[in-house]
């Protein structure tokens, strides 16, 4: 383990030291083939297929952005989660051959060394990972978007650590019907929430990187189940797709395309909690 530790850290160093003097162009769309720009506090399986794109100041993660509310000696929730997500884009900024990108909950900047590795592909070396990307050449149709609603019933099994049962369901006029349970399991009357404008345009901006006719109806955990999300897709032509997702075990883009559909009510239900320190 540790000559292989030592193998990738002399890897780096020599590409860093190859690329000295480049200058890479990182506007656009790259794919993250490896590794994560932000912390991993919601404990997300490694994307293979992560989409980050650089546009102006501002930085959009498919995979969003998230904090902590969790401190080292309290107990997992129960009924909730213990971080919050508050969306898909962030700032950035670039000064010499460093990557900053500002975590608007914690008020700081997290820097990365910029190291390219061809016209199409480069690194970011940051002290907690190493991203390895490449530039994303495939074209999205700009099209209108087909969707009418998306709703998500999620079921946390006795195994999980935050047992958070809920039903949330997204509609293109930008509103947000969302139910939880009570402490007796059985939901609550729905609440019916009004979203920021484009909401929902941005949530089905993630499901254009999906064929929808290749969706499974059942996507098989290969462990003992914890999480089961029922999916339910009504498009505008009249089609409605549905499929069973066991503990997220579904393709990258698919996973990244939930991430908003699973987490935006945080910022409408939840009580603004601050970061854990």
């Amino acid at each position: 383990m540790k000559s292989s530790k030592f193998g990738l850290t002399v890897a780096l160093s020599f590409i860093l030291f190859g690329c000295q003097g480049q200058k890479c162009e990182i506007k656009g769309t790259w794919i993250a083939k490896y590794g994560r720009i932000a912390r991993n506090y919601e404990m997300a399986e490694p994307y293979t297929r992560n989409r980050i794109a650089f546009s102006g100041d501002s930085i959009d993660v498919a995979s969003g952005f998230f904090y902590n509310t969790l401190d080292a000696n309290d107990d997992y929730p129960t009924g909730a989660y213990s971080y919050i997500y508050y969306g898909s884009g962030e700032k950035y900024k670039i000064q010499n051959d460093s990557l900053y990108i500002y975590s608007k909950p914690y008020d700081k900047w997290n820097s990365f060394k910029i190291a390219c590795t061809g016209d199409d592909e480069m690194l970011l070396i940051g002290v907690g990972d190493t991203l390895i990307l490449e530039r994303h050449r495939e074209s999205i149709d700009e099209t209108e978007c087909s969707i009418e609603c998306v709703s998500v019933q999620v079921r946390d099994g006795d195994l999980s650590l935050f047992q958070n049962n809920y039903k949330a369901t997204y509609s293109s006029d930008d509103r947000l019907v969302f139910s939880g349970v009570d402490s007796s399991g059985k939901f609550l009357q729905d609440t019916v929430l009004d979203l920021e404008t484009g909401t929902f345009k941005k949530i089905c901006r993630g499901f254009d990187y999906i064929e929808m006719d290749q969706v499974l109806n059942v996507y098989k955990t290969e462990v003992s189940e914890v999480n089961t999300i029922f999916l339910e897709i009504r498009m505008n032509d009249g089609r409605i797709i549905k499929s069973e997702i066991q503990n997220m075990a579904c393709p990258d883009d698919l996973r990244l395309a939930l991430v908003p559909v699973l987490y935006t009510h945080q910022l409408y239900i939840y009580t603004k909690l601050p970061p854990a320190k």
